[in-house]
C-alpha cells in the first residue's frame, strides 16, 4: 500500500484574515508548539485567504455572562439569526450561561443545535469542527495556566503541558469565526488574555497605518 499525502497549502480560508493572524501568532508564540508544527510540515508563511478583514474585538468587562447576553440581543436585532451565533466558554461556566440565556429568552443548545433557531453554546473542549458567522469567546481565564490556583503546585513539566493544551483550545476557538469574533475577559493579568490583547493591538495598529 502506497501512502499518499495531499500537498499542504498553508492557507486559512474561512476565518477573517486579521482574526486568523491573531490566532496564528498566538499559537506560534509558544516555541514547543512552533517546533511541532514545523516538524509536521507547517510553515510560518500561512496565508489568510478570506476577503473579510474584520479584526477580533477583545473587550474587558465586569461580568462576561451579562456582556455576552447583551451582545447576543444586539446582534439578533440586526442581520443575524440564532443559527449564526456561537458562544464558547469554559466547562465550569456552562451552567451560568445556560441560566442567563434562559432568563433572557435566548434560544440555545449546548453543543450542535437540534434546529436552526438556536444559539450554539459550547465549551472550549468540544468546539472543534464547528463554525459560525459570529463567535463570542469568554472565560479564557478559567483555562489552565500556572498562575491559577489549580496549577500553582504542579510540577513544571505538568504546567507546561497543560498550558500548551489551553493555548491550543484558544487557537481553535478563535478560528471558528467566519465573520466576527468577540473575546470578553475580566482579568487583564491573565497570561493568555494579556498576550492576545498585545498581539491584537499590533494587528489593528498595522491595519490603521495602511489605510
Amino acid at each position: 500500500i502506497d501512502e499518499l499525502e495531499l500537498p499542504k497549502t498553508y492557507k486559512m480560508y474561512r476565518t477573517p484574515r486579521l482574526i486568523g493572524e491573531l490566532a496564528y501568532r498566538f499559537i506560534m508564540s509558544d516555541a514547543a508548539i512552533r517546533t511541532e508544527f514545523e516538524q509536521r510540515g507547517y510553515r510560518q508563511d500561512t496565508q489568510f485567504e478570506s476577503h473579510n478583514d474584520n479584526a477580533a474585538e477583545i473587550l474587558r468587562v465586569q461580568n462576561s455572562v451579562m456582556a455576552v447576553v447583551e451582545r447576543i440581543q444586539n446582534v439578533l436585532a440586526g442581520q443575524y439569526t440564532e443559527a449564526d451565533l456561537m458562544v464558547i466558554t469554559s466547562e465550569q461556566k456552562l451552567p451560568a450561561y445556560s441560566e442567563a440565556f434562559s432568563r433572557a429568552g435566548i434560544r440555545f443548545s449546548i453543543g450542535e443545535p437540534k434546529d436552526m433557531h438556536e444559539v450554539t453554546l459550547v465549551d472550549f473542549m468540544n468546539v472543534k469542527g464547528l463554525e459560525r458567522e459570529v463567535v463570542l469567546v469568554a472565560e479564557i481565564e478559567d483555562l489552565y495556566c500556572r498562575s491559577n490556583s489549580d496549577g500553582l503546585f504542579d510540577d513544571p513539566a505538568t504546567q507546561l503541558k497543560a498550558e500548551r493544551f489551553s493555548r491550543r483550545k484558544i487557537y481553535v476557538a478563535l478560528t471558528r469565526a467566519i465573520e466576527e469574533c468577540i473575546v470578553y475577559y475580566t482579568d487583564a493579568g491573565n497570561v493568555f488574555v494579556s498576550e492576545l490583547v498585545a498581539i491584537n493591538r499590533k494587528i489593528t495598529s498595522k491595519r490603521q497605518g495602511t489605510r
